[in-house]
């Protein structure tokens, strides 16, 4: 199979959307693939280690709380801010409404929580397991 991968690391909103203010708003990286028409847009976080139960609840909490400022609300409204302007996001990539998006977030600390979820619309992946991850999505 032919992977070559487009990277971006650190991309502001204002250097992909050149209509949309949102200055607090930036991708970690954004991965293309042009052979299979995917772009990756990967949000990763890194958790302390926790040493009390405390600790762990409270990177729960900035995982999944909902108040605007969770880790999850604010990938949801990059999402949403993504599909609001979606042909300038393609534009950016440079590709087109064939290319596939995953919208993964890459955590530092293996959390309980389900790699796919309904309740949102981006995957979880350890940063041991995204390898096999992309390995997996490829096969």
């Amino acid at each position: 199979m032919n992977i070559q991968f487009i990277i971006y690391e650190n991309k502001h909103t204002n250097d992909i959307f050149k209509k949309v203010i949102l200055s607090e708003n930036e991708w970690d990286i954004i991965a293309i693939d042009h052979c299979q028409k995917i772009i990756f847009s990967i949000e990763s976080k890194f958790f302390t280690t926790s040493m009390t139960e405390s600790g762990l609840a409270n990177d729960l909490k900035k995982m999944i709380k909902d108040n605007k400022n969770s880790y999850k609300n604010k990938f949801e409204k990059r999402i949403r801010m993504v599909e609001d302007n979606l042909e300038e996001f393609y534009t950016f990539c440079e590709s087109n409404s064939e290319y596939v998006i995953e919208n993964i977030m890459v955590t530092s600390k293996v959390i309980d929580l389900n790699i796919v979820s309904e309740s949102r619309r981006f995957k979880i992946v350890h940063f041991d397991g995204l390898k096999k991850f992309l390995s997996n999505y490829y096969n």
